[in-house]
């Protein structure tokens, strides 16, 4: 496995996908995609099947009978409660695909940031290996010019500290690159540990059009945002279970025997309007409320929080340039 500066991104793409927890949010968003079905079903004409079948025995004699009945049903009118309901869900589908974007780039940068590190240790390795190949031999004639007394101590003494603080940066040095390759085994999974080309910071924008986009665009506020919008159609949508809502009715019931002269049909609207539920509903109001106040100060601390790591994520890109 090679990593260079031509094809690092199909390798960080390729550890993207793979991720665990990415394959994991891909499920997620297939799920909640279900629960839009699921709300979108409400709306539509509910149809049941019931069959029955009996023994009586009347006057000493035994009959066998069945019945079968069939009913139909569709809500008309119900304040607009399902249809909030939808739209509620469908904003959740559309946070979960912003949280996996943020979650793909966290992973992205990771990865970046381990190859960065990798190949910079690797080439820090190397510098300090090329020096003590340098320098073992001079220590060496040093050690036999220190023997025969011509040679100044102080200079000696002086040239092995020097090269004794190479031989501790080097195997500083040989840790830092182990830890990153630690790094990037749980990222790049099964692969052999490459030999990089020393890699260059990426190149981005001035820090205040940066911290523009991150209050527009960045997938953890635009996610919040959308949580907040499906709240409040949640809000709307159990609000409105306090109306009364209208339904459409309809049934057929006929025996197995003589179905046609001794079954029946009926067709009508039901209204329904709950009464007292023990305030179940607006439990659930004061709860969704609540939410909603959280959502909004949990987007205020994220984005504080993302304000704060640009800021310190600019001053070391500027450091390594």
């Amino acid at each position: 496995l090679t990593f260079s500066l031509s094809n690092y991104q199909s390798n960080v793409l390729r550890a993207v996908k793979n991720n665990p927890a990415f394959q994991a949010a891909l499920l997620n968003i297939e799920a909640q995609e279900l629960g839009e079905k699921i709300a979108e079903s409400a709306s539509k004409p509910q149809v049941n099947f019931q069959a029955s079948t009996g023994a009586t025995r009347v006057d000493a004699e035994n009959s066998i009978a069945a019945l079968g009945s069939v009913s139909v049903s569709k809500i008309m009118y119900d304040s607009g409660s399902i249809s909030s309901n939808v739209i509620s869900q469908k904003f959740r589908t559309l946070a979960l695909k912003e949280q996996l974007d943020n979650q793909a780039e966290g992973i992205a940068l990771s990865s970046y940031l381990t190859l960065l590190e990798l190949s910079k240790n690797q080439k820090i390795e190397s510098i300090y290996d090329e020096g003590l190949k340098k320098g073992g031999p001079l220590i060496e004639q040093i050690d036999n010019i220190s023997t025969s007394g011509v040679a100044d101590k102080t200079m000696i003494l002086k040239a092995k500290k020097e090269y004794s603080e190479l031989l501790i940066g080097s195997i500083r040095a040989k840790a830092a690159t182990k830890n990153e390759e630690v790094n990037f085994r749980n990222i790049f999974q099964g692969e052999d540990i490459p030999k990089l080309d020393l890699m260059k910071p990426l190149k981005v924008e001035n820090l205040n059009i940066l911290l523009k986009k991150i209050k527009n665009y960045h997938p953890s506020i635009k996610s919040q945002n959308l949580i907040i919008k499906s709240l409040k159609e949640a809000l709307k949508s159990t609000i409105a279970q306090k109306n009364p809502n209208i339904s459409l009715r309809a049934g057929v019931n006929a025996p197995a025997e003589n179905p046609i002269d001794d079954g029946s049909a009926n067709l009508g609207f039901l209204v329904n309007y709950i009464y007292n539920d023990g305030g179940r509903i607006d439990s659930q109001i004061k709860n969704i409320e609540a939410q909603i106040k959280s959502s909004i100060k949990q987007k205020e601390d994220i984005l504080r929080n993302l304000e704060t790591q640009v800021h310190l994520s600019y001053e070391n890109y500027l450091g390594l340039l």
